[in-house]
């Protein structure tokens, strides 16, 4: 996965976010994606040239792009959403991403959360060569901040969002993508 950073966007603060939600377990979320995909980062956002970030990756619904153009590119049936003026206080970044499947036009309504009070450098360089207490001190610094991100969205863990087949029959059995 090779990950840059778009232009800025105008977001007015009813602009609605949506966030796949797994099973909306904070450790499952950030042992599975968040801690993995640090490095990824590195060097793309502002001020961290020497770093990488813990970001949560959502899609706007902007830009002619629905919310069920949104559902249909993610592979995760649990969803859950929150308008932008929710979100404005926390740090968010345009991204896009190689990412198989999902269709440009989606693509370029990405955006990153950094997740607060995650400031760490990994003592070894990268976060690929951390060790397990490591990882284990991470999810416990990091839990905070994802669980405030979570708190934001609607319907929020533990219930882990929404399914997108509950809201959507279309994509239902053979309906997505």
């Amino acid at each position: 996965m090779t990950v840059w950073l778009r232009p800025s966007m105008g977001l007015s603060d009813e602009a609605d976010f949506v966030i796949h939600m797994g099973t909306g377990d904070a450790d499952l979320i950030l042992r599975g994606s968040v801690i993995p995909n640090y490095d990824k980062y590195r060097d793309i956002l502002p001020g961290l040239e020497t770093r990488g970030a813990f970001v949560v990756s959502t899609f706007a619904a902007i830009d002619g792009v629905t919310e069920l153009d949104i559902l249909r590119a993610m592979k995760q049936n649990r969803f859950a959403r929150a308008p932008y003026g929710r979100l404005h206080d926390l740090v968010i970044h345009p991204t896009s991403m190689t990412a198989e499947g999902i269709p440009t036009r989606v693509m370029a309504v990405h955006f990153d959360i950094e997740i607060p009070g995650a400031d760490w450098t990994p003592r070894s360089g990268t976060v690929d060569r951390i060790t397990a207490d490591e990882e284990d001190e991470l999810v416990d610094m990091l839990k905070p901040g994802l669980e405030l991100i979570l708190g934001r969205f609607s319907p929020a863990p533990p219930r882990g969002g929404s399914d997108k087949r509950d809201i959507y029959p279309e994509l239902r059995q053979g309906g997505q993508r």
